[in-house]
């Protein structure tokens, strides 16, 4: 046997058998070279364990380099001693440890790393956000965290490349120490059995990848599913293609002369195979960017839904920020509520009248982290099918070299790829393929700790509500702008200085005129939507449709219209916004009167009777009845000026968006009197004295405004895709601009049921709005800026303070078949005071107790109300104000004041609202808005509303 292996290694050409010289100076240089990478190795071992040992891609890249460490070590090893005794040595004989085929392994092991290092090569920069997530969690700032391992990740790949150029050099060089084609057959077997390995682990990897991701994760997974399946079938495949040509080529090696070409076949399959793996794992990364952005979208709800457990297991310092007082640990409230969660952890399993649910302040810089932590398994299985790819490629490329090289030269194969080695080839094929399996069925992961997921019942419908158009005076027959007769033109008034008690401080911005309209078998209105802040209306009938209707047919004979403004002002209204009607406009005769006067108009108002005060220190003169010229008339002429006794009042408004706090432009504004019902109003009935829309920063000001004291202001507001807001209010001061915030909340999605606006006049007031679902004796929802979704429904305002912070809305997007109960939470303003309710143990100080009260005071003013709308209404469906007047349920919680607002029957629908109009007392007189004096409990629950039905 061993004269047939020297015969048949004779037959080996000669050209490749390196000279004496030649292997000295091959030896020399990978010496060099190896030294190179044990030190390129050194530092790729150290930043995975000593910055990211989370990171797996790092991990990865630190193992693959401790392999390539020792690789190195020994190919330094035995390269200088190669190179000492053939320096050494007189004659031409090998080197030591040559008979240990050490040259085969080197080259085998530098394909496999090459493979392992483009794969860390493609993981480190997909998993870059993941590096400086986790920097950032420790407390690095964002900014310096991405700067910090964008730098590392950067100096890691140039190294990669150091590395592979390093092991194509090992390549080269082994091949040429007395290594043949020979070789090439049995190589290829192990890079085929490689091949199977990596295909089973992506088998093994399918089945439990779903628990790796987890429940929060499964509809995100679905995206992926298609390409999980072919990833599973093409590993399936390939298994089956390798094994045969695993089996077939050890019989083309027996026989007298190889046949070559069929390696052509493995080629373009294990070509293909590998190309397919690749094209369909990208599908992962695409998920992976998708769930990456889904979960920074909204970085509170994501740090919610996992547990303390989970987030600190990743490298966040703590889920929940705690402060050291007295000694005593607590939880932090000092931060921006829109950083503030409820700790759920701590009330599992709890009866429901065991859970606290204390709230604190969370590690929102822990987002970036949990957010790139769940895409890891995606990027994790795109690297492992990567490197499957690598390993079929490199196959495909020996196969490829097999197929062209001359039988003869691989005709010494059988000594060389032994039986020993094939056995060993196949008996490695199979254990990979049992590895798989068994990871297939038994391997298993924790899945993260969430908060609870409860199942919803089906929507109910409301019918839609219709809004009834304005009249337009100019549409009917009947009406007509009111016209001199003897000019043919629009009634005017006119500026005289010779009518001016002090000429020389007149001016037509200060003479104002004092004109009323007088007429027979006609009825004056005017334009809702017509205003100035120089000119003052009159009554009301001018606007109503009633009075409109009794002119139209002919039951009004006469009618009277009285303003008082400056020229300009009242020359615009008479000509474009006052309509004359009538049953018969040839019988409609009309004449008007005019008093010039000096009228102060400033920005806003002074007080009626001082405005009376200064009319009446002037003089005035008639106009003829008929036309509207003055008549020389002698100074000395004058009495004095009696103004109708109305008083006026004006509203600045700004429309607020309650999701974020934007402003609403062009919204519709309309003023009803007298109206107590937020809906779409019976004209006939009730009818607008007002209508305006706001400007492009979402506000209007409504100028003159008629009033008398304890007048219903009944104002509705409406914009394109919001529901219907209204302002009903007996509580407008004549004189002054009211300021009045109305907020409005988008209209709800097809598939979502109901929606809950709090909305509120202070911005500086702090209100939260809340729910509760109670589904059995230890399971609950809480729903609000504390914990943003449970149980179908979403908190959906964005918590950022702003001037114009004064709305919470919260959508229920289904229904269960429980109770809820939506109330609403005062914040105190104070940081100090916050931290000390919000935890037990602590107690406030007197001043502390004053400063609360004050805070408490502003709140009530601010007018808190509570909405509820449905999917087919676009009015309210209820308006709720909070019941200030208890002062002794106020008195009685200061530091945790809860107004139970309402409560809603799941099973039955919107329909079955019913307020509870109580504040959350702390009493033992067993009523069922209250709570015991001792309780812990700081959230109301929806058993309230059981109590309530049976009172």
């Amino acid at each position: 046997m061993i004269s047939e292996s020297k015969n048949l290694i004779s037959e080996v050409p000669k050209e490749m058998t390196l000279t004496k010289q030649d292997k000295i100076n091959t030896l020399d240089m990978l010496s060099w070279a190896s030294m190179g990478a044990t030190l390129t190795s050194i530092w790729q071992i150290i930043i995975p364990f000593a910055l990211f040992p989370l990171n797996k891609a790092q991990l990865f890249l630190g193992i693959i380099s401790i392999i390539f460490l020792i690789v190195s070590i020994i190919v330094l090893y035995w390269s200088n001693q190669g190179y000492q005794h053939l320096k050494k040595s007189k004659g031409s004989e090998n080197p030591p440890l040559q008979p240990w085929h050490i040259e085969g392994t080197i080259y085998l092991l530098s394909f496999v790393l090459i493979a392992c290092y483009l794969t860390c090569f493609v993981g480190i920069f997909l998993n870059q956000g993941y590096s400086w997530a986790l920097l950032a969690a420790q407390g690095v700032e964002l900014l310096h965290a991405q700067k910090e391992a964008s730098i590392i990740i950067n100096s890691q790949a140039f190294l990669i490349i150091a590395n592979i150029v390093i092991l194509i050099y090992y390549i080269k060089y082994s091949y040429h120490l007395e290594f043949t084609p020979m070789h090439l057959p049995s190589l290829l077997g192990w890079f085929l059995v490689g091949y199977v390995f990596m295909c089973s682990m992506v088998i093994g990897d399918t089945n439990f990848l779903p628990s790796k991701i987890g429940e929060n994760d499964e509809l995100n997974y679905e995206e992926a599913q298609g390409a999980h399946a072919s990833i599973f079938w093409l590993s399936i495949i390939g298994i089956l293609v390798t094994l045969f040509f695993l089996f077939e080529q050890r019989s083309i090696q027996q026989e007298p002369s190889p046949k070559v070409r069929f390696y052509f076949l493995p080629f373009l399959l294990l070509l293909l195979l590998g190309a397919m793996l690749f094209i369909n794992s990208l599908d992962f990364i695409y998920a992976s960017v998708r769930i990456s952005q889904e979960l920074k979208k909204d970085c509170k709800a994501t740090i919610q839904s996992y547990s303390q457990e989970f987030i600190d297991s990743i490298g966040c310092p703590s889920k929940y920020k705690i402060r050291e007082i007295e000694g005593n640990r607590y939880y932090d409230q000092k931060c921006q509520l829109k950083d503030v969660g409820i700790v759920w952890e701590n009330d599992v399993n709890k009866e429901n009248t065991e859970q606290t649910h204390q709230i604190s302040c969370m590690s929102i810089q822990c987002c970036h982290l949990i957010a790139e932590e769940r895409t890891l398994h995606y990027k994790q299985y795109f690297l492992i099918t990567l490197l499957t790819s690598f390993i079929g490629l490199i196959g495909a490329g020996h196969c490829f070299d097999l197929a062209l090289q001359n039988p003869n030269k691989i005709k010494a194969g059988p000594s060389v790829y032994t039986q020993g080695k094939y056995i060993l080839q196949l008996c490695l094929a199979f254990c990979s393929i049992f590895f798989g399996m068994y990871l297939s069925f038994k391997y298993s992961v924790s899945i993260p700790e969430s908060s609870p997921k409860i199942k919803i019942s089906k929507m109910i419908n409301y019918h839609a509500a219709n809004y009834t158009e304005i009249n337009k005076f100019s549409s009917i027959d009947n009406c007509f702008i009111p016209v001199d007769k003897n000019e043919k033109l629009p009634f005017k008034v006119n500026y005289d200085p010779a009518y001016c008690v002090n000429p020389e401080k007149c001016s037509a911005q200060t003479q104002g005129f004092f004109v009323c309209l007088e007429s027979v078998n006609g009825v004056f209105q005017v334009l809702p939507d017509w205003q100035d802040k120089n000119c003052r209306i009159y009554g009301t009938t001018v606007y109503d449709s009633f009075h409109l209707q009794e002119g139209l047919h002919g039951y009004k004979s006469e009618d009277q219209f009285c303003a008082l403004g400056l020229q300009q002002s009242l020359n615009n209204l008479l000509s474009k916004a006052i309509y004359l009607c009538g049953s018969d406009v040839n019988k409609i005769t009309v004449k008007m009167k005019a008093k010039q006067l000096n009228v102060n108009f400033d920005q806003v108002m002074v007080q009626h009777s001082e405005m009376i005060r200064q009319l009446n220190k002037y003089k005035h003169f008639d106009y003829e009845e008929d036309h509207p010229q003055y008549l020389p008339k002698k100074r000395h002429q004058s009495k004095e000026t009696q103004l109708p006794s109305e008083n006026f009042t004006s509203v600045e408004l700004r429309i607020i968006n309650a999701e974020d706090f934007t402003p609403i432009k062009l919204a519709q504004i309309f003023v009803y009197i007298g109206s107590d019902k937020c809906q779409a109003l019976d004209q006939d009935i009730y009818f607008p004295i007002r209508i305006s829309h706001t400007d492009l920063v979402g506000k209007t000001i409504m100028y003159n405004l008629p009033f008398s004291k304890g007048q219903i202001y009944n104002i509705q507001v409406r914009a394109d895709g919001f529901f219907y807001n209204c302002m009903i209010t007996d509580q407008l001061i004549a004189f002054k601009v009211n300021k009045i915030y109305i907020t409005l909340s988008k209209l709800l999605k097809q598939n979502e049921y109901m929606k809950a606006l709090l909305w509120y006049q202070n911005p500086k007031t702090i209100l939260e709005l809340g729910v509760n679902l109670l589904f059995d004796e230890k399971t609950q929802c809480n729903v609000g800026f504390f914990n943003e979704e449970c149980g179908g429904a979403s908190y959906d305002t964005k918590d950022i303070p702003t001037a114009n912070s004064v709305g919470k809305e919260i959508t229920v997007a289904k229904l269960t078949k429980n109770n809820y109960l939506f109330f609403v939470r005062h914040i105190p303003q104070s940081p100090d005071i916050k931290q000390i309710i919000f935890n037990k143990g602590l107690s406030l100080s007197k001043n502390e107790q004053n400063e609360l009260m004050e805070d408490v005071g502003i709140m009530l003013e601010s007018q808190p109300k509570f909405n509820l709308y449905v999917q087919q209404s676009l009015y309210p469906i209820g308006i709720y104000d909070m019941p200030v007047d208890k002062k002794q349920e106020i008195n009685s919680t200061p530091q945790d004041l809860i107004w139970l607002a309402l409560c809603v029957d799941g099973s039955i629908g919107a329909s079955s609202q019913q307020p509870i109009d109580h504040f959350w007392e702390k009493s033992d007189s067993k009523k069922f808005w209250q709570r015991r004096t001792g309780s812990a409990l700081t959230i109301p629950n929806s058993k309230i509303c059981e109590e309530a039905n049976k009172n």
